[in-house]
């Protein structure tokens, strides 16, 4: 029912002007990369290069979708009882699913410690092992019942509506970290220039995503999982962050894992690592 559900509405998207703006930069004007199902297309913003899915997202559909039919593994996952729940903070997530202590290893050699922005926390199970990191951390997840679980179950500090974080005092973080969200916004420059806003000068932003422009992705477009569908309206590159970031106060690196950071060269990974400092 999801399924058909997603179908009709880019059927009739597709006749919809507001839902064929670039989802960055609100062009009209973008060119046609590959064709998906019939139903919908990866296309190439003319102006500022970012690869997207049309017909574009309903921004203010968003919060019913990941409320209700998206399915993101652990992103979605709540611990069956208070028992899993209980045996999950004691070994404080390691070897599970969860475990986000390779995430945590990558900001520490960045940035040891300070005021963290966990941006798409889902039920904060990220945000509590940063908190056993010593940093202070505080999660934002759209999915209200998610939040509301992390809040109660592991008693950490999840929004769940932008308008609180927008009200939080200029430079107040030193990181924000998000990790496989960006790739699933429906408009992409009011986070970024919150984040500006945010941080500290000199703070991190962390951005983890599918690398739309690395090797499988250019060799397999659209049948590339990871690449455009329902729940993945953005496809990110290695270009488009060295182009754009810029205007948001930003000096950037980008690459496909902690070891190549250093290298240089093409990003050609199935992931893409964005580390922005801002100026």
């Amino acid at each position: 029912m999801a399924r058909l559900g997603f179908a009709l509405d880019m059927i009739g998207a597709r006749w919809n002007p507001a839902r064929s703006l670039c989802p960055y930069c609100d062009s009209r004007f973008h060119r046609r990369l590959e064709r998906k199902k019939l139903l919908i297309e990866a296309r190439k913003c003319d102006f500022c290069g970012l690869v997207f899915r049309w017909p574009c997202d309903n921004p203010a559909a968003t919060r019913d979708f990941y409320e209700g039919s998206y399915d993101g593994q652990q992103a979605t996952t709540l611990p069956v009882s208070i028992d899993e729940l209980g045996a999950l903070t004691r070994q404080q997530f390691r070897n599970t699913p969860y475990d986000r202590s390779h995430r945590i290893a990558l900001v520490q050699s960045i940035v040891p410690q300070g005021r963290l922005l966990d941006f798409g926390c889902s039920w904060g199970y990220s945000v509590a092992q940063w908190q056993s990191a010593g940093y202070s951390a505080v999660g934002f997840e759209l999915a209200r019942d998610r939040a509301r679980f992390g809040r109660t179950q592991l008693g950490v500090d999840i929004r769940d509506d932008l308008a609180s974080l927008e009200n939080e005092p200029a430079g107040s973080f030193a990181i924000v970290y998000t990790d496989h969200v960006f790739e699933h916004l429906p408009a992409l420059r009011r986070p970024l220039n919150l984040f500006a806003r945010l941080l500290r000068p000199g703070g991190l932003l962390l951005m983890m995503t599918p690398n739309g422009g690395g090797a499988d992705a250019r060799r397999m477009g659209t049948s590339w999982g990871p690449f455009i569908g329902e729940s993945h309206t953005i496809a990110l590159t290695a270009e488009w962050c060295y182009r754009n970031l810029p205007s948001h106060g930003f000096t950037l690196t980008c690459y496909s894992s902690p070891e190549a950071r250093n290298g240089g060269g093409l990003v050609d990974g199935d992931e893409l690592i964005c580390q922005a400092h801002r100026l």
